[in-house]
């Protein structure tokens, strides 16, 4: 079973990328994910969900 893993919060500045599994923002390119524009997070959330799916097919979960 696979588990999404990240989800988008809206914040006061913008919009948050959300780690379910650590509780915290996702740190991206060394910066925090919050105060992003919604296209910018849905994007990266996009790419983050895709590329945990893909690590958990190949290698299983990483938690």
């Amino acid at each position: 079973m696979i588990t999404i893993r990240y989800e988008l919060r809206e914040d006061p500045a913008g919009w948050t990328v959300w780690d379910l599994y650590h509780d915290e923002p996702v740190t991206h390119g060394g910066r925090l994910a919050v105060g992003l524009t919604r296209l910018y997070a849905d994007d990266l959330v996009a790419l983050l969900v895709a590329s945990d799916m893909k690590r958990t097919i190949t290698r299983g979960p990483a938690f």
